[in-house]
């Protein structure tokens, strides 16, 4: 919930006025619970998924998910089958294969960025599963970024915020 690049993501997200909701995993900070395997995690995206969608001003037509590392291989499975989900971005996706083949015919919008010297995902498998993938999609490495984002929040942040301002037809 502190990481680096989630904070300058959700940052980024409520400046653009998208409302940006982050939580830790359960086992994690002060979170009650204990460390499901990425499985028992699935079922805290869908609790926060019901939170967003009761809270009042929400457009529950315009609700996103966006993972940094594990979190990635946590929303993916909830995306595909959640209808709420109209938008993903993944950052740093430590994927497992089968969350790639659900990728690969997954409809809706999708943004995946990776940094050059990432450690989880090399940049040749990052852009292989990326040209596999149906459309649509947009992707992006940056250069000389790693896995953890140190000094590149202000480069990944804007980029995520206008995926989903774009795709939720904000101004």
């Amino acid at each position: 919930m502190n990481n680096n690049a989630v904070f300058a993501i959700c940052e980024a997200v409520a400046e653009r006025g998208i409302a940006a909701l982050r939580f830790n995993f359960r086992g994690v900070g002060n979170s009650g619970g204990a460390y499901g395997d990425g499985i028992d995690e699935q079922e805290d995206v869908t609790a926060a998924l019901d939170y967003v969608a009761a809270s009042p001003n929400i457009d529950t037509r315009r609700v996103g998910l966006a993972g940094y590392s594990f979190g990635t291989g946590v929303i993916v499975p909830v995306a595909v089958k959640d209808s709420r989900v109209q938008l993903i971005a993944l950052v740093s996706p430590a994927l497992s294969d089968a969350s790639w083949k659900q990728l690969k015919t997954y409809s809706k919008p999708r943004f995946l960025i990776s940094g050059e010297h990432d450690f989880v995902i090399p940049v040749a498998q990052f852009r292989q599963h990326v040209n596999e993938m149906a459309e649509p999609k947009q992707w992006e490495v940056v250069a000389g970024a790693d896995h953890f984002w140190g000094g590149y929040e202000d480069q990944i942040a804007p980029k995520i915020a206008r995926f989903f301002a774009d795709g939720f037809n904000l101004q």
